[in-house]
């Protein structure tokens, strides 16, 4: 029996998925997002996790902030948590998304950045965007 919230496949994810024949207008390909999750009915948590304070290609961020964008309204809330992490590739260590640091996260059209050393971790943020948009519910 697997464990929820694990990869279930790990060889699996060790292939290397080929986008060059996606490609479009000679520098934009198809991107990945690191987790998804929907709570509540109408939370929509993106997460990306960069190693060691990696910097977002510019076209990946946009992709994904206007996906949140667009998932905003009506009540249902977007947040895209970008969080580091300092596991090296090909390390057996496993990340354990829900204690990585946020470095900054997007919502309501607007870049909220974590003061260094006072960083929550994913999990804290989720709650805590939990617990607030559970407040505000009649």
């Amino acid at each position: 029996m697997s464990e929820r919230g694990k990869i279930r496949n790990p060889e699996a994810q060790r292939v290397i998925r080929d986008y060059s024949g996606l490609r479009f207008y000679e520098t934009i390909t198809p991107s990945d997002i690191d987790g998804y999750v929907v709570l509540l009915d109408h939370l929509f948590f993106f997460l990306e996790l960069k190693f060691d304070n990696a910097a977002m290609k510019p076209g990946q961020q946009r992709a994904v902030t206007r996906l949140v964008d667009v998932v905003t309204h009506d009540g249902d809330e977007g947040i895209y948590i970008i969080a580091d992490h300092w596991v090296s590739a090909g390390s057996e260590v496993e990340i354990d998304a829900a204690i990585c640091p946020v470095r900054r996260w997007y919502k309501n059209g607007r870049w909220n950045v974590t003061e260094p050393g006072k960083e929550p971790t994913v999990r804290q943020l989720m709650d805590s965007i939990i617990a607030d948009y559970s407040r505000r519910q009649p």
